[in-house]
């Protein structure tokens, strides 16, 4: 993965965590992104083709277990609509 793009109306507390959606190439890409173990540019959302860059990061853990994810999907009223949570580092 060269850069990670998260709209905050998705992941509020992006970029440090990241709730990825259900289907296959969202989970795979959720997946190389928890297993490289660089740092990536990551951008915000902060309007249509506006993107700001907020620091290079990395996963830190991905979780799937079922009561975490549906405690992280509840808090952001996407229920049934969250795959993992990623956390992520900041590089220093």
């Amino acid at each position: 993965m060269v850069c990670g793009c998260f709209d905050p109306e998705l992941n509020p507390a992006a970029p440090t965590v990241v709730l990825p959606g259900f289907g296959v190439s969202i989970e795979r890409w959720a997946d190389v992104f928890a297993l490289q173990r660089n740092f990536v540019p990551c951008f915000l959302k902060r309007d249509t083709s506006v993107w700001e860059f907020v620091g290079s990061y990395r996963v830190r853990m991905q979780s799937r277990d079922a009561t975490e994810v549906a405690g992280h999907a509840n808090a952001v009223n996407r229920p049934g609509d969250v795959s993992s949570i990623l956390y992520l580092d900041r590089e220093a």
